[in-house]
């Protein structure tokens, strides 16, 4: 994930400083924030995010796309529900026992979401790469040719 993300930021010809600021970090510590994801300080909420969409039939684009958090956690309900997977289910294949795993799933479901979630769509649209890519999934195509799919997989 690490080298994808600074591979993806000197393809778009940001500096850390630049990115960082887009990502929310703060003047103060703008590129040393980006210069700690780069070198391996991944979030263990984006570790997290590529289990979830490995796990359930859903893109992280394709969850990050919506716009507010309330319908991220929609569409997690959603995608949990074609698998049958109950919330501890699902919370137990994430590493996550017992009724911690399922107070996990049931927030996330409720829209509250680990802000690290939003740093990465923004990280994404910046450097115009599918969130997917980022987090070490599928190929390293721009974003604008990520086409949103339907239930039956047409574009």
């Amino acid at each position: 994930m690490a080298l994808r993300l600074r591979l993806a930021r000197t393809a778009a010809e940001w500096t850390q400083e630049e990115l960082g600021l887009a990502l929310g970090f703060g003047e103060s510590g703008a590129r040393q924030q980006v210069g700690h994801l780069e070198a391996g300080g991944i979030p263990a909420a984006w570790i997290r995010l590529r289990d979830l969409v490995r796990l359930l039939p859903i893109t992280a684009d394709g969850l990050l796309r919506s716009d507010t958090e309330a319908h991220i956690g929609t569409a997690i309900f959603q995608a949990r529900q074609t698998t049958g997977t109950t919330q501890a289910e699902l919370g137990r294949l994430l590493g996550l026992g017992g009724a911690a795993g399922r107070q996990t799933v049931g927030k996330y479901e409720a829209g509250k979401v680990p802000s690290a979630w939003l740093r990465l769509r923004t990280a994404s649209i910046a450097l115009d790469v599918s969130a997917d890519y980022l987090l070490g999934d599928g190929v390293r195509l721009p974003r604008r040719h990520v086409l949103p799919t339907t239930a039956d997989g047409a574009a």
